[in-house]
């Protein structure tokens, strides 16, 4: 199973290489952090809230159908339309996917995070993801 990075993970049913039971945890590769209000992450069917992200991955949430496929996110693009930025066509592997039923609801939705891992960055990506880290960071991710 190709992971993006080990993490610590708590509150989960099963636990899995990417996803250690309660009482295991694994140390991420890079530093996680949260990025400034506005900023959205998008595939080619969804709109996603971003987590946290880091050099090498990005950590995603949106409403899902229960059962849903999620190959779309093999690539995504990184937007805030007040800061007027738009990073393109980022290629990923899927490192992880883990569905939430909310609470009280019973239909067939879900909350999916899932964990990308960036792959086949070109040069000029990876500048504009070291200046989004630089400019528009407001903290360090530490809950894992």
């Amino acid at each position: 199973m190709n992971q993006m990075e080990p993490t610590a993970m708590t509150n989960l049913s099963t636990p899995s290489v990417s996803h250690p039971g309660t009482g295991q945890v694994k140390a991420r590769k890079s530093e996680r952090f949260f990025l400034k209000q506005g900023f959205v992450a998008f595939s080619s069917s969804n709109f996603c809230e971003i987590r946290n992200i880091s050099k090498t991955g990005i950590g995603l949430q949106y409403l899902a159908h229960k059962g849903s496929d999620c190959a779309e996110m093999n690539e995504i693009n990184i937007l805030n339309n007040l800061e007027g930025f738009l990073l393109g066509q980022i290629s990923c592997r899927i490192a992880y996917v883990s569905d939430i039923v909310p609470s009280g609801q019973h239909g067939q939705s879900v909350i999916r995070r899932i964990g990308l891992q960036f792959i086949n960055v070109s040069q000029d990506q990876q500048e504009q993801i070291d200046d989004m880290l630089a400019r528009f960071t407001t903290e360090k991710d530490t809950f894992h």
